[in-house]
């Protein structure tokens, strides 16, 4: 083979590993991926959130427990943490993709699980108050 043709097939496959690696990751990751609304301001460990969408997801399609929560055009980040997997608690219906913590008067309450996909969730992590 000669060296053009060799070079001309290393272009080709970096060329094809460009094109479809992108894709693949965005595919795992989209089962995992979700907008959520608050009509009201809520808690995360570190950040409170306004009233608006949010996008929560698994940073990291291969890591189960790094959760990513970004605004609704991707372009702030607003946590980026290790939570812990959980499963759906028993009466927890499946449409309800949060359980909320108790909160004292007038502050925001804080979001201990997200459920994103069937029975299993993402269980915040919250410093212990001393």
């Amino acid at each position: 083979m000669s060296r053009i043709n060799l070079v001309w097939a290393a272009c080709c496959m970096v060329m094809m590993q460009l094109v479809t690696a992108p894709s693949l990751g965005a595919s795992n990751n989209l089962s995992h991926t979700m907008y959520l609304t608050f009509n009201r301001s809520v808690r995360l460990p570190g950040v409170t959130l306004a009233p608006g969408t949010y996008i929560f997801e698994l940073a990291d399609p291969m890591s189960t427990s790094l959760v990513r929560v970004l605004s609704r055009d991707r372009r702030t980040a607003y946590l980026l943490a290790f939570t812990l997997r959980v499963d759906r608690p028993r009466g927890v219906p499946a449409d309800q993709p949060v359980s909320f913590g108790e909160a004292p008067a007038g502050s925001p309450p804080p979001i201990i699980a997200w459920y994103h996909s069937e029975g299993k969730g993402q269980e915040f992590v919250y410093p212990e108050k001393r």
